[in-house]
Order: C-alpha cells, then sequence, then structure tokens
C-alpha cells in the first residue's frame, strides 16, 4: 500500500515488484542460512533448530496439470527440478500472464513449511522442496522472528561464544519451541491475510473500478479471478444455470458456456470492483463482470465503454524461478493479495521449486 505521509490513508495498492537487487540479497541470505544450518547440525545434531519442507503428494498436482491441459501445456511434476523446468516453458504466445498464473497455482499445491528439532526426524525429511535444499534454517532475521534467535544462540554456543540455555540443549526442549513457532507463525499469516484484507476494503470504499482480471477457477455457479493491478482475488458469480442467461458448467474442458459466450480457465476479463457493505458483518470487496458482461450480475452497459487493451502487462518479478521465503527482503506475490481464496496455507517460502535439485 501507498499511504499518504499525514493522514495514513490508503492512495493505491498493487503488488510488491521484485528487482534484481531483491534477488542478490535473496541469494546471499539463502546462503548464510544453509551455512548455519550445516554449522549447527555438526555440532548439536540432536537438537537443532531447523526448516524443512516436505514435498506434496502427488495427487496435489493434478488440478494443476489439468489446468494447463486446458491449454494444451504438460507439467511434469514428477520432482522438484521437472516442475521447475516445466514452468520454465509454460509459455503461451497469445497471453503473456499466462506464465504467472500457472506459477502462482503450482504455489498453491505445496505444503507448510515447519520448524522441527533434528533429532526429532531422520536425516532424509530435512530436505526443503521448495528452496531445493537439504539442510536449512532461519539465521538471518533475528530482529523480526524468534527462530532466528535461537539459530544464533545455537550458532554462539558452537563457536564457543556463549553457553547455550538446557532446554536447548535436548531435543524434546528444542521440539516445544518449535511446535510453537510454527502455531505462532500460522496465526502471524492469518492476522497478514486480514489486515490485507481490511486494507483493501478501505481503499476501494465509495470507488468503483474497472480493471483487466484473468480467471484462475471455474465452478458450476461462478468463476474466480485474480486482478494484477491489485493483487486481489474474489468470486464472480452466475445465473442460475435454468434461467435463459445460465451458464453450463463444462468440467472436461474446464468452461462455462452460455447462449452468449464461453468463460475458460485463464482467460482475460474486465471486472468492476467496489465495496459491499450491505451486511456489516459481511463487508467486502466485490468484483462484478463487465466483459464479458454477464446478465442479472453485471452493471449496466455504458455506451461510451470500450475495453481498453492494457500496454503492458503488470507481471509478477521478472525471474523466472524465485527463490521466495519468508527471509525475503520484500513482501512475495502470494502475501501481498495472491492469498484469498487459496486452498492451502502454503506461504511465500512454499513456492515454485528453484532449480538447485539435481
Amino acid at each position: 500500500f501507498a499511504v499518504d505521509a499525514e493522514s495514513k490513508d490508503a492512495l493505491d495498492v498493487g503488488v510488491y515488484e521484485l528487482r534484481e537487487a531483491n534477488a542478490l540479497v535473496e541469494e546471499f541470505m539463502l546462503l548464510a542460512n544453509t551455512t548455519v544450518a550445516k554449522r549447527i547440525l555438526s555440532h548439536y545434531p540432536q537438537c537443532s533448530l531447523l526448516r524443512r519442507h516436505p514435498p506434496p503428494p502427488s495427487r496435489n498436482f493434478d488440478a494443476l496439470k489439468r489446468l494447463a491441459e486446458s491449454r494444451g501445456v504438460t507439467l511434469n511434476c514428477d520432482t522438484n527440478k521437472d516442475l521447475s523446468v516445466s514452468l520454465d516453458g509454460a509459455v503461451i504466445a497469445d497471453n503473456s500472464y499466462f506464465n504467472t498464473l500457472l506459477r502462482i497455482i503450482a504455489t498453491r499445491c505445496m505444503q507448510q513449511a515447519v520448524y522441527f528439532s533434528s533429532g526429532t526426524l531422520p536425516h532424509s525429511d530435512y530436505y526443503h522442496y521448495g528452496l531445493a535444499i537439504p539442510v536449512y534454517t532461519h539465521f538471518t532475521s533475528p530482529i523480526r522472528r524468534y527462530a532466528d534467535v535461537v539459530t544464533h544462540r545455537l550458532l554462539a554456543a558452537a563457536l564457543g561464544i556463549e553457553r547455550l540455555s538446557n532446554d536447548l540443549q535436548r531435543k524434546e526442549g528444542v521440539r516445544r519451541v518449535c511446535e510453537r513457532l510454527n502455531f505462532r507463525h500460522r496465526m502471524a499469516q492469518y492476522a497478514q491475510r486480514a489486515s490485507v484484507d481490511l486494507h483493501t476494503f478501505l481503499f476501494f470504499r465509495g470507488k468503483s473500478v474497472e480493471e483487466e482480471a484473468y480467471v484462475i477457477k471455474v465452478l458450476t455457479n461462478a468463476f474466480v479471478v485474480l486482478v494484477p493491478r491489485y493483487g486481489i482475488e474474489g468470486s464472480i458469480y452466475l445465473p442460475d444455470s435454468t434461467s435463459p442467461d445460465g451458464f453450463t458448467f463444462d468440467n472436461r474442458n474446464l468452461a462455462l458456456t452460455s447462449r452468449s459466450c464461453v468463460i475458460r480457465v485463464f482467460d482475460r476479463v474486465i471486472v468492476q470492483i467496489s465495496t459491499d457493505e450491505s451486511q456489516v458483518e459481511k463487508q467486502c470487496v466485490n468484483l462484478i463482470s463487465v466483459s464479458p458482461r454477464i446478465a442479472a450480475v453485471s452493471p449496466p452497459q455504458q455506451e461510451h465503454y470500450a475495453i481498453k487493451e492494457v500496454e503492458e502487462i503488470r507481471e509478477s518479478p521478472k525471474r523466472k524461478t524465485p527463490l521466495w521465503d519468508d527471509d525475503l527482503t520484500s513482501p512475495s506475490a502470494s502475501d501481498s493479495g495472491y492469498h484469498a481464496g487459496c486452498s492451502s496455507e502454503a506461504g511465500p517460502e512454499e513456492s515454485v521449486p528453484v532449480k538447485r535439485s539435481k
């Protein structure tokens, strides 16, 4: 959010753009975290605080594969490297935002990364799937994460700088700390998402904005769109299937068909963004389809309105294989509004894997 310096009111909202400098800092952060993880593990093999990212079950990718295949793209999700390579090649000439959408959806197939005590799991379970790193921890951000403070204490003790407390010398003591950290991390994610939702609502309050969006999911009675300009997501409900303007759901081709139009996943649409304040306890941002115009749910068609071709698609970071983790120096797409409606609890660290795996 861009805010007014005096009133603190939101002036603009959008997705944070990662630059090459961010990527450089991330690489050094990941290297530092990995190096420290190896050092404390060698010194405290039973009580090191580490972070793991379990590989997702293969069934998690079934929906992703179907979505890609609906546009003639085949994804190989056998390993994290196969997935990364497949996503790099998933490009459609007439839809420059297709690859970004596919990566966002792929992120939602991931499991949650968690902290753990090294003595409680076999070494084969230490692997971090999203970062393609065998041993990993959080070390670089002690001013905002307690896990990093614990890691600093372990490293200081390993280097002979200070004595380690009794609790941190036992794997059960570290395990209890990790359980608390994992719980608080999830609560912090929920709080962050609620805060984004609230401030997005306040930004659009009293406004009516038309913007381009992309369909990311079709249902029997609605379709879900993502608005790249503002990083928001929502459902657009359709007329009853029995009405003259109703839609038929085609599960095989992942499409919604009516007498006047066909809506498919990854289609570009124009939506009207406003707020719904009809119920005090359920005030929210409301999305309505403008193009295609859908009877009963679209605003009155304006004679002067014409679809404006967007000169430049506002894509996510140019980097095609983002190294997303909680250590990022800036928010990631998934923590900047792309989370709404997400079926999993995957955060930025659980993003599309990088090309480190062999």
